[in-house]
């Protein structure tokens, strides 16, 4: 067997994986994906167009992120900051925004069909339509007065 190919054989000959502190190929120090796009969004204030269905970005500080026509599908924003961000066009279906806040940001076209949104405050949010605000009450959101 190569040496350095993450396999090493037990005495009865058997193969096992190498030990479980190694890392992965690809992964950085940074480890869970998440948490690399995490340090991207911090640094560039900006994903807009980005694909970041299912990733996990609970209470995170996302504050003013341009997030326009992002991808955001099934995401874990629970208890993030999201307060003055610009998700215009973004796709939140399914995307968990339990406790999430959501002050202030800018909601023209933001899709919330299967979204978790209880909790979530959306007080001085732009571009909610009537039907879009009724709807998220009824499922637990905070509606307050719009900008």
């Amino acid at each position: 067997m190569k040496e350095g190919s993450g396999l090493d054989r037990q005495a009865d000959g058997r193969s096992r994986t190498a030990s479980a502190s190694a890392k992965p190929e690809g992964t950085s120090h940074t480890g869970h994906p998440s948490k690399r796009v995490l340090a991207k969004l911090v640094d560039k204030k900006s994903a807009a167009g980005s694909d970041l269905r299912f990733l996990w970005f609970p209470a995170s500080n996302l504050s003013r992120v341009d997030l326009r026509n992002a991808n955001l599908e099934g995401a874990n924003l629970s208890q993030a900051d999201l307060s003055g961000a610009d998700l215009r066009g973004a796709n939140l279906r399914s995307a968990k925004l339990l406790g999430t806040k959501l002050c202030g940001a800018r909601l023209d076209g933001v899709i919330f069909a299967g979204a978790l949104v209880h909790g979530a405050d959306f007080t001085s949010a732009q571009g909610l339509s009537a039907e879009q605000k009724a709807a998220l009450w009824r499922s637990g959101a905070i509606i307050g007065p719009s900008a």
